[in-house]
């Protein structure tokens, strides 16, 4: 009994197998393109089903004679050990692999976890991190929208550097308050997250729609445990960041320019021009002339 391995579901028997009447002595064709045998029937042994020469066949999987699907051995299941590998009922299967899961892990998987580091932050920095944690729920979440003094009061309490009329909105989530810069006029609108893993410095009359996330941390993929990296990220001066964009570590955006809705920017952004797409690619030089009266 050949089974396919293609995902068609059907069973091949073979010459061995194909005792009822009415079916043809011989083994019923593969039309699949998958392997099959052309010499002989294939014989068991210790458990394995052995073939001679395999060539390939195209066509369908289905026999010759679809009464063959009916006709199986129940003494013969297949085996996951080769491609036409059968174990019989008799002898049961080996108890024991060659490589066991852990070993076979540590030889076929670069990345190891088990190696990562348990805590990148100090002490120091997870206090702050879980005392901001409670102040954002209990204190700035359920702020009136327009309450952005309230919120610039307990900002600068845990180190932003925020100027008189630089805003945020209750959904606002950051990260560590202690790493951010924001200019003036600048606002940071519903839904915005600023993962400040590194520091994020905003300039002057920037607008960050909703939705929004700029992350400047990450984890360095070349080495196995994945080291943390928190690279700093600069947003320019009169910039404007579209809804549901994203902005990778270590990005500089220049003054003057656009992100369009769902851009992925993870490479510098030249001053006055309009990006779009994922990843980002410039469109087009925005225009800074001033409209005509």
């Amino acid at each position: 009994m050949i089974r396919c391995r293609h995902g068609c579901g059907f069973v091949l028997l073979t010459t061995r197998e194909s005792q009822s009447p009415g079916l043809s002595p011989k083994r019923p064709p593969l039309r699949c393109g998958a392997p099959q045998p052309v010499d002989g029937p294939p014989r068991l042994l210790r458990g394995n089903l052995e073939t001679p020469a395999l060539t390939p066949d195209p066509g369908s999987c289905s026999p010759a004679n679809p009464v063959a699907l009916a006709e199986l051995n129940p003494k013969v299941i297949e085996s996951p050990r080769s491609d036409f590998g059968l174990w019989t009922l008799d002898s049961a299967p080996p108890t024991s692999d060659r490589n066991p899961p852990a070993e076979r892990a540590s030889q076929t998987i670069f990345q190891r976890l088990d190696q990562r580091e348990i805590r990148p932050y100090s002490s120091s920095e997870y206090l702050r991190r879980f005392a901001w944690r409670w102040v954002q729920w209990l204190l700035i979440r359920p702020s009136p929208p327009n309450a952005y003094s309230w919120r610039r009061l307990w900002l600068r309490l845990f180190g932003a550097r925020l100027r008189s009329t630089s805003r945020t909105r209750p959904s606002t989530d950051i990260i560590h308050p202690w790493l951010l810069t924001v200019g003036e006029q600048t606002i940071l609108g519903d839904r915005v997250t600023v993962y400040n893993l590194g520091a994020i410095e905003i300039g002057d009359h920037t607008a960050i729609s909703q939705g929004a996330h700029l992350c400047a941390g990450t984890h360095d993929h070349a080495q196995p445990h994945l080291p943390l990296l928190r690279k700093p990220m600069t947003v320019g001066s009169g910039v404007w960041i579209c809804t549901d964009s994203f902005i990778g570590p270590g990005v500089t955006i220049g003054d003057n320019s656009v992100i369009g809705a769902r851009a992925v920017v993870v490479k510098d952004v030249p001053p006055g021009v309009i990006v779009a797409g994922n990843p980002a690619r410039v469109v087009k030089r925005r225009n800074l002339e001033n409209p005509k009266a």
